[in-house]
């Protein structure tokens, strides 16, 4: 158990982009792009847990993304959020979250991205491209100056 934590502590302690990931663009608007990374997701039963990344249009707070490991339900439009990751621009990671609620399931509403996450995640579907560094992708969709 204790390498199993060092060796998570290690890999937060890796840049993003030194990460060797599969990210598929799963939605967008003006405001947010979401990303999923194929490598992540692990389907058991009627759910599919993944790692997904979302790039602000502006910082919140000094944030330009946060990558939520989500469990999300296959059998409904729902989904919990376990714990997630806090990243700068260039993919440094600045904080983490522990998550509050890791059991409480939000619901999906149709044609969100929420939902464009679980259809991937879930069933393969509507993936937008895959993107090769999502941090270079949302700098030049956002005009990104940090």
């Amino acid at each position: 158990m204790r390498l199993s934590i060092a060796a998570a502590l290690l890999l937060l302690a890796i840049p993003a982009q030194a990460q060797t990931r599969d990210w598929q663009l799963v939605g967008g608007n003006t405001q947010i792009r979401t990303y999923i990374d194929t490598g992540s997701i692990v389907r058991s039963g009627d759910t599919a847990a993944a790692s997904e990344l979302s790039a602000f249009h502006q910082p919140i707070s000094g944030v330009y993304a946060f990558e939520l490991h989500i469990v999300y339900d296959c059998k409904a439009p729902r989904f919990r959020e376990r714990d997630g990751i806090y990243y700068s621009a260039t993919g440094q990671v600045t904080g983490t979250d522990p998550g509050a609620e890791p059991e409480k399931y939000y619901d999906t509403h149709p044609n969100s991205i929420d939902d464009a996450g679980r259809l991937y995640a879930c069933f393969g579907e509507h993936g937008v491209a895959k993107i090769a560094d999502p941090f270079a992708d949302a700098a030049r969709e956002f005009d990104w100056n940090p």
